[in-house]
């Protein structure tokens, strides 16, 4: 089979995946944290925006192959289960055969999404946790420190930039292995509907196995092991064509990384934490005064606030 494209999935036709995908159901999100270190705030609060960065040089491409490892074992898992003999159409087939009708269209799937890929996934990433002990450990240093967002704004602007326009999708990380393999067996269940289907002429399979493509493409990028669970990730996704030039890089730890800017207006990020290792007690003032200068008026002092997680020197 050739390369499939999914470009070619209408907009109301994408609209109908995202509400069938649980971990997109995100109607009840009003609020999300963001954590970093205090030169990331002082750039993303003076500037307005947020770097989205390119899955392939974060840790994010070993949650891809984290995906497609255990979409190969599922889908293994679900070719054992075939009956020995199925009749289609007055026809007999074997077990054998459905499995290697199966393989044919799984393997151009996953060539499609893992191997092939004409597009580029950006991700941004929050906690729906404001006061994360784990997170809060990542900044050793005593500048962490955590932006409440409005999520609904947020996504609000986001799709409004013509760029970016149907091709964000947000959603919660699934972190349950069972509820991964629940989810991939239902997309084989749909795969093997369009094989029994194909052995009954006429039909033309490409717009099924678009959909299938697309959800399975969802996983990649919103699975995860479930020792990350503590994280509690809510995650912003930007597919963009390979040939999508309006990016920027960063550098990292002697590395370039690639990116994109998500412009954001003020009235979104609605409060701040100061991380529990900053014990000046001029790190309340000195953000108040920050948040002055640069106008976040929309931010009330009793949504400044220090972390209540106690830390021992």
């Amino acid at each position: 089979m050739n390369n499939i494209d999914i470009s070619m999935l209408k907009e109301e036709e994408l609209r109908r995946f995202y509400e069938i995908l649980p971990h997109m159901d995100d109607h009840e999100i009003n609020v999300l944290y963001h954590y970093t270190n205090i030169n990331g705030l002082k750039g993303i609060l003076e500037h307005k925006k947020f770097w989205v960065s390119h899955a392939h040089f974060l840790n994010d491409k070993t949650e891809i192959n984290y995906t497609l490892d255990l979409s190969n074992k599922v889908f293994e898992e679900f070719c054992e289960k075939l009956p020995k003999k199925k009749n289609i159409s007055g026809i007999d087939f074997s077990k054998k055969d459905l499995t290697d009708y199966l393989k044919e269209y799984y393997e151009a799937i996953i060539d499609s999404i893992f191997h092939q890929q004409n597009y580029s996934i950006y991700t941004l990433s929050f906690c729906t946790n404001g006061d994360s002990n784990l997170l809060w450990s990542n900044y050793s240093n005593n500048d962490g420190y955590c932006i409440q967002v409005n999520y609904q704004k947020l996504i609000g602007y986001l799709n409004k930039k013509s760029e970016f326009k149907d091709l964000v999708n947000a959603g919660r990380v699934i972190y349950d292995k069972q509820v991964q393999k629940k989810l991939l067996e239902e997309i084989f269940e749909k795969l093997f509907v369009v094989i029994k289907t194909i052995l009954n002429p006429p039909f033309e399979p490409s717009e099924a196995i678009r959909h299938i493509v697309f959800l399975l493409r969802q996983y990649s990028i919103f699975f995860k092991d479930e020792c990350f669970s503590q994280e509690e990730e809510f995650r912003i996704a930007i597919s963009l064509p390979n040939d999508f030039e309006n990016y920027l890089c960063r550098v990292s730890n002697g590395v370039f990384i690639p990116y994109i800017e998500a412009d954001f207006e003020k009235d979104c990020v609605e409060g701040i934490t100061v991380g529990p290792k900053n014990n000046m007690d001029i790190s309340i003032d000195g953000l108040k005064q920050f948040l002055k200068l640069n106008q976040f008026n929309s931010i009330q002092d009793k949504n400044i606030l220090k972390s209540s997680i106690p830390y021992r020197y």
